[in-house]
């Protein structure tokens, strides 16, 4: 069974010889802006406070939350012109950053899991659901950020490594020790550092992104 699971992560093969090995120099700022599909597993990052401690959001809610944050989401930007590459389904849940160090922004989208997990929690089983869904995306993403509790973070990168078969897209694994609502959460710079990577680098493999 497994083996059948792990045929259906099979990536499009690269186009050219040295894509699925080479690193990208940064893009130009004129450049389109890539989309990034952000998977939300679960984990600290996207909780809320709650009267027994942290806990799991509803759904939306840390969409909402990056909608807030201007650092993460410029709601100045006029989104408009540029969701013509982007499917009818996602249009209204896009957000965008702020222009970033190499003089890019990245349009993105969070999708939450359901049920969100902590990382204690990961098993195979869902290693290979976040395979399939990225297998699953592949061709309408640029790039992928997977949101993960910290625990087992390197376990689902080693995990991911071994399933994206021929990948030649950048996936980047973070989440944080913090919420992202708190004052002091490593949330935002660990966040947009997993943003910006996929946003302006071709990195094939999946890549751990912790502050």
């Amino acid at each position: 069974a497994a083996g059948t699971d792990r045929a259906a992560c099979q990536m499009p093969a690269p186009s050219s010889p040295n894509a699925a090995t080479a690193l990208t120099k940064p893009r130009a700022g004129g450049m389109p802006m890539r989309r990034v599909l952000v998977l939300n597993c679960g984990g600290t990052i996207g909780m809320q406070d709650t009267a027994h401690g942290y806990a799991c959001g509803p759904p939306g809610f840390l969409s909402g939350i990056c909608r807030s944050v201007p650092m993460i989401h410029d709601p100045a930007f006029d989104l408009a012109p540029h969701l013509d590459a982007v499917d009818a389904a996602s249009r209204g849940d896009m957000l965008v950053t702020p222009v970033g160090e190499f003089g890019t922004r990245t349009l993105f989208r969070i999708v939450d899991y359901d049920p969100l997990l902590d990382s204690s929690n990961m098993t195979e089983k869902e290693w290979v659901r976040i395979a399939s869904d990225i297998a699953a995306a592949y061709d309408a993403w640029d790039a992928f950020v997977v949101l993960h509790g910290t625990d087992t973070m390197a376990f689902t990168c080693a995990a991911l490594s071994l399933f994206l078969h021929n990948l030649a897209k950048t996936v980047v694994v973070t989440g944080s020790q913090i919420p992202l609502v708190r004052p002091r959460s490593d949330g935002i710079s660990n966040f947009l550092g997993a943003l910006l990577l996929a946003g302006t680098f071709d990195i094939p493999e999946a890549n751990p992104n912790p502050n």
